[in-house]
């Protein structure tokens, strides 16, 4: 595998925009009125996550969501201060983490969208590439 330098501004808006239309379409309530997009867990922590998440997307070659979701866990969930020593966590728990709860549909926003900007490390991961994921 080979390590891209990090994601540059335009490539990380990109990268947003795809993801918060696919999340309007899969979960349009997560965008109705302030407290729903200010709460925690909320589509306004992403951009804090998107990084780790694009690496995930980058060198997983899995057809299905739980690799990813295994990833998020071990990589991002692990260093959330949301989540408990113990491995539990109440936004989980109670659905309202996007990341977790949203995780296909951000996957596959992040995989079309670095497929469309012809990301090397993505696409030597992915030459037959499907937008289904």
């Amino acid at each position: 595998m080979t390590t891209q330098a990090p994601l540059t501004a335009p490539q990380r808006g990109e990268i947003l925009a795809s993801v918060y239309r696919a999340l309007s379409e899969a979960a349009p309530e997560l965008f109705q009125g302030p407290q729903m997009v200010l709460r925690p867990g909320g589509p306004l922590e992403l951009p804090a996550r998107l990084d780790a998440m694009v690496e995930i997307v980058r060198r997983t070659t899995a057809d299905r969501v739980e690799p990813y979701i295994a990833q998020m866990l071990d990589g991002i969930c692990a260093h959330c201060p949301r989540q408990q020593t113990s491995g539990f966590c109440p936004l989980r728990y109670d659905k309202s983490c996007v990341l977790f709860r949203c995780a296909g549909p951000i996957v596959k926003a992040i995989g079309q969208a670095l497929w469309e900007m012809d990301d090397p490390e993505y696409l030597a991961n992915h030459p037959y590439h499907r937008g289904d994921q």
